[in-house]
This record gives C-alpha cells, sequence and structure tokens, in this order.
C-alpha cells in the first residue's frame, strides 16, 4: 500500500473550505507569519497558477506576499475568494447582553433617577 506524503494530504484536505477555514483561523491566531504560511498552503492547494489565471492576480507577486508578507487587502479578499473563502468577524468574547446597543459606553450613559 502506497504511503501519501504530508504535502499531498494536506493539499487534499486543504481543498474542502471548511477544513481550509479553521487551518486559518488557528493559524492566525498564532501569528502574522503562521497565518501567511498556511494561507500559501491553502493557495498551493488550490494551485497558486490556477488562482492567478482564474482572479488575475499576478502569480510572482502571490510568491512574494507569501514570502515577504504584508498582503494588500484587496488581494487577500481576492484569493481567498478563489479558494471559496472570506473574511469574516466574530466577537473575541461572549457580548454582554445589558450592554446598550446605541453605541453609547455604558459608564458615559445617563443613570436613570427613580
Amino acid at each position: 500500500m502506497p504511503v501519501e506524503s504530508f504535502d499531498n494530504t494536506l493539499s487534499s484536505s486543504l481543498r474542502d473550505p471548511e477544513i481550509a477555514s479553521e487551518y486559518l483561523q488557528h493559524a492566525f491566531r498564532d501569528g502574522k507569519d503562521v497565518f501567511l504560511l498556511a494561507l500559501h498552503d491553502v493557495a498551493k492547494a488550490y494551485g497558486v497558477s490556477n488562482i492567478a489565471n482564474q482572479t488575475g492576480l499576478n502569480r510572482e507577486s502571490l510568491y512574494k506576499m507569501f514570502k515577504n508578507g504584508n498582503p494588500r487587502m484587496d488581494t487577500l479578499s481576492t484569493l481567498l475568494s478563489a479558494c471559496g473563502l472570506e473574511l469574516t468577524f466574530v466577537p473575541k468574547s461572549p457580548v454582554d447582553s445589558s450592554l446598550p446597543i446605541t453605541g453609547q459606553n455604558p459608564v458615559d450613559s445617563p443613570k436613570s433617577v427613580s
């Protein structure tokens, strides 16, 4: 029985957007450099050349982004979209439902007088 290499197994797994999403979320928590390595893994799973052709992004520029860091927001968004992903934002901790929704700071809110 042939043994599949780690890279092949990883690439195969990362073609699933659910798995790629989790992979990138965990990598992002570990910092920018780890996130860029993980993003490169996801891009390789889909084929960097394929992504470049599909999106109009320059293949060489993508490789430089992975190596040097600091991707532009539009480049990151386009790359993620080509991989079936999107940026989302979630609360870091549960939101206190007793806080006012008005956008006022609860400390600055007028107190009601009974």
